[in-house]
């Protein structure tokens, strides 16, 4: 039986702006608030209403670092994504604005993400599936 891939955009790049757009049209998307970030975001909304695990933007307030901000909200995505909340569960996580520290690594490992791979704007991160 085939699995479905389940994927999820983290967005700490505080400029990525109309970027956006396209992105959230392929996957649900989860982006760091920002002076640039906030109004795309606010006329996405205007556009199209509604939320889905599918595609579509959450927006979550930033910490000091790109680093920072993305292992604050990574347990929330897997609580809004994983397992015990979606089906199929979250299986890939590409994340934007930030490359894979070792301490991001362990994190990600900790939720099941062994598979790590550089892209061109940060990484993506593919989850162990049975």
């Amino acid at each position: 039986m085939e699995q479905t891939e389940h994927r999820v955009a983290i967005v700490v790049d505080p400029s990525y702006a109309e970027r956006i757009v396209s992105l959230a049209r392929e996957c649900h998307v989860w982006l760091v608030r920002s002076a640039l970030n906030d109004p795309v975001v606010a006329a996405l909304r205007q556009d199209h209403s509604g939320f889905s695990f599918d595609s579509g933007v959450t927006t979550f307030n930033g910490e000091d670092t790109p680093e920072a901000s993305f292992l604050s909200i990574l347990g929330t995505v897997e609580e809004h994504h994983g397992e015990d909340s979606h089906n199929p569960p979250l299986s890939v996580i590409e994340v934007i604005g930030l490359e894979p520290s070792a301490l991001v690594r362990d994190e990600l490992h900790s939720y099941g993400f062994g598979h790590i791979e550089p892209s061109h704007h940060g990484f993506v991160a593919r989850r162990e599936t049975a």
